[in-house]
Order: C-alpha cells, then sequence, then structure tokens
C-alpha cells in the first residue's frame, strides 16, 4: 500500500487530539492533515499516534473515530512523520513500501498537505523448539529476520 500525499497553500486548522511539545509558536507554520484506515478493510483507525519531528521539534496527534488527524505550527523545513498503532506496521509519511525510510517530508511557510495513510497488520509467529530426541527446549533466544523474495534469471541466479 502506498499513502497518497498532496499540498497546497492554505489555512491553518485544529485539530483532533493535537498536542506540541514545549516550544515557541511558528507564525508562518505549515500544517499536515490526513486520515488513517486499515490497508486491506479501508476502515478508518481510530486513536492511531501520529507524530512530526525535526532538529528542534515534536509535534504530535492521535486519529479521531473516522482516523482524521490534524498537526499545526510545522516550523518550514524537512519533518519525519511516524504512524503507529498497536497491531499494525508502523508508517512514515512518504513510505512507498513496509519498512523502508522514506526522505523526510518538506514543509514550506503556511503549506497545507494533505495525507491518506494505510496501516497494515502485523502478524504473529509461534511454535516450539525441540531437540532430536523430541524433547522440548526451554530458555532458547529465537531471532526472526525479515527476508526478501526475490525471482532467479533464466540462469537460475538471484
Amino acid at each position: 500500500a502506498t499513502a497518497a500525499l498532496s499540498a497546497d497553500a492554505g489555512q491553518r486548522v485544529g485539530g483532533p487530539g493535537a498536542r506540541r511539545a514545549p516550544s515557541r509558536p511558528t507564525i508562518n507554520g505549515g500544517v499536515i492533515v490526513g486520515r488513517v484506515f486499515d490497508a486491506n478493510t479501508r476502515t478508518p483507525i481510530r486513536r492511531a499516534q501520529i507524530q512530526a519531528t525535526n532538529d528542534e521539534a515534536l509535534v504530535d496527534a492521535t486519529s479521531d473515530d473516522e482516523g482524521r488527524f490534524t498537526l499545526t505550527d510545522l516550523a518550514p523545513g524537512s519533518w519525519q512523520v511516524t504512524i503507529q498503532k498497536g497491531g499494525y506496521f508502523p508508517w512514515h509519511l512518504g513510505q512507498q513500501r513496509p519498512f523502508d525510510i522514506p526522505e523526510p517530508v518538506r514543509i514550506a511557510a503556511r503549506q497545507r498537505l494533505t495525507a491518506e495513510i494505510p496501516l497494515s497488520r502485523g502478524g504473529v509467529i509461534e511454535g516450539r523448539v525441540f531437540d532430536e530426541g523430541g524433547e522440548p527446549l526451554a530458555g532458547l533466544q529465537v531471532k526472526v529476520y525479515r527476508a526478501r523474495m526475490a525471482q532467479p534469471t533464466t540462469f537460475g541466479e538471484y
């Protein structure tokens, strides 16, 4: 799933659940408004945590019952925007695929960005570890690694 992002010059808007870490107000701040939804069902995700950070500030918000959020007073410059909700993989604004870390979003003075954020459900891996005699092993550390699928060439090369 890919998040849609659009921009225009617009007025400031307040938003549901918006909070700002203590800092000085931004007179010409930008705004990011958006909606968080389930990537498979397209239903809104309520109470997702949205956090914008740069070198000087942190601005966060919580999505409402319709999945909507607003981040206000964003100083012009580069911002990393992360969206998280328990049971879902985190998403970064500008991300094209899961686990990618995109370039920061550039915000101009009084700019308004609109974002549609699809979150994908996480998965669970469970199992049991046995020795060669079939006895369960306790106290082991099990690591899970992310794998990428690749198609071999006609010569069987990757």
